[in-house]
């Protein structure tokens, strides 16, 4: 028998075989500092896709703004995870949230930066790159979290622009 830790972690699991019939797909911009202390950058949503490759990203998620009370939810799981894994870098965590019942459940994490972190870049008015660096030579570990990257300065959209005549991908 496997033990999910994302179980005990995100409260729901799509490993139990559970699939919502309406979903949106949430990720959260987490960063560690490789010791037990990690912050987030707000969500994004990416449930705009054409052949499973993201078109549309929005920072602040338009479905988590409508319920208000998702928000801290999976930001909170998130910032769990990348704590107990001691994680010390840029991550994203992917979550599905149900349409209909607001519950959320894990999908991955990708333990780098995405493409889609430069518009939590323009959101926050951070340099998530500088911080990896930073993280990467261990001169984090030992500073505080400024405060000002963790208040939302703006919303953002992003568009990707597909030939879809010539593209496999999009």
């Amino acid at each position: 028998m496997i033990n999910h830790r994302e179980a005990a972690l995100f409260h729901q699991s799509l490993s139990k075989g559970v699939l919502p019939r309406a979903a949106s797909q949430i990720e959260v911009q987490v960063f560690g500092n490789s010791q037990d202390k990690a912050i987030r950058f707000g969500e994004r949503e990416c449930s705009i896709q054409r052949r499973h490759q993201k078109v549309m990203e929005e920072c602040l998620s338009p479905f988590v703004t409508k319920h208000p009370k998702l928000r801290e939810k999976p930001g909170a799981a998130a910032v769990r995870l990348a704590e107990l894994i001691k994680y010390g870098s840029a991550g994203t965590i992917e979550c599905l949230v149900d349409d209909e019942t607001a519950n959320f459940f894990f999908l991955e994490m990708n333990a780098r930066l995405q493409v889609e972190h430069g518009i939590t870049e323009m959101c926050y008015k951070a340099d998530l790159v500088e911080l990896t660096l930073k993280a990467s030579r261990h001169t984090i570990a030992r500073e505080r979290w400024p405060r000002q990257i963790l208040s939302r300065k703006s919303s953002t959209k992003e568009a990707r622009r597909c030939n879809y005549r010539s593209s496999s991908v999009c």
